[in-house]
């Protein structure tokens, strides 16, 4: 699969979320609509979203990275530096025996 960008923009508003609809250009849609959850977008809402797709053999590159940010500007991905490290494994679970 080679990467993809696809532009959405809004169409509709209901009860929870903001309805997207793909530009396609004349080609068929690859993902049609994209209800996205309003909490999910702030506000304003924004009335583009950029959307990214590559399948799992696509490497992680800057380039790509950038590419899964909101076309409306979303801050950049916290870094793997800025994470808390893992909690410690919990013990396996004990299964009592009838």
């Amino acid at each position: 699969m080679q990467k993809q960008t696809i532009i959405f923009t809004f169409e509709k508003e209901t009860k929870n979320t903001i309805r997207y609809q793909e530009q396609t250009d004349g080609k068929p849609p690859v993902v049609g609509s994209l209800y996205v959850q309003k909490w999910a977008l702030g506000t304003p809402v924004p009335e583009a979203l950029q959307v990214t797709i590559f399948g799992s053999g696509v490497p992680m590159t800057e380039e790509v990275l950038e590419a899964v940010q909101f076309a409306s500007g979303a801050p950049d991905p916290t870094p793997d530096s800025a994470l808390p490290e893992p909690a410690a494994p919990r013990p396996p679970h004990k299964v009592r025996q009838p």
